[in-house]
């Protein structure tokens, strides 16, 4: 896999993160206001089946996660959703790092690019300078 850019830059931290919610298809997970939205696919992990599904999944995530170009002065935020079934001999377990962030945790708020895929960029995000 080759080297993939990350970028991350803070946004208002005002910013509600519902928002962001761009349709259906759109990653969500929110708690007391911090959280993470989440659009479009910059990797999509199929875990398989059996008890290592979990294993599987964390091996190829690293492998994903190495394959980032950061800069290592760049606290970027990187974040994966993940979807488990119960029964081991049931197919749909998968893990997806969105192409597009916006999230919030203590007073901080950020937005982190995969790829080279412009950012959805709602009319209420603020860029600091």
């Amino acid at each position: 896999m080759a080297a993939v850019e990350v970028r991350t830059e803070p946004v208002d931290s005002g910013v509600a993160l519902l928002d962001h919610v761009l349709d259906e298809r759109s990653l969500v997970w929110t708690r007391g206001g911090d959280g993470v939205v989440g659009h479009g696919e910059a990797a999509r992990i199929d875990a398989g089946l059996g008890p290592d599904r979990f294993a599987r999944a964390a091996a190829e995530l690293d492998r994903v996660w190495s394959s980032l170009r950061r800069d290592a002065t760049d606290p970027h935020r990187l974040v994966a959703f993940g979807s488990f079934t119960f029964d081991p001999r049931s197919t749909g377990s998968v893990v997806v790092v969105p192409s597009h962030t916006v999230a919030r945790r203590a007073g901080e708020a950020w937005r982190t690019v995969i790829g080279a895929i412009a950012a959805p960029a709602p009319a209420r995000v603020t860029v600091l300078q």
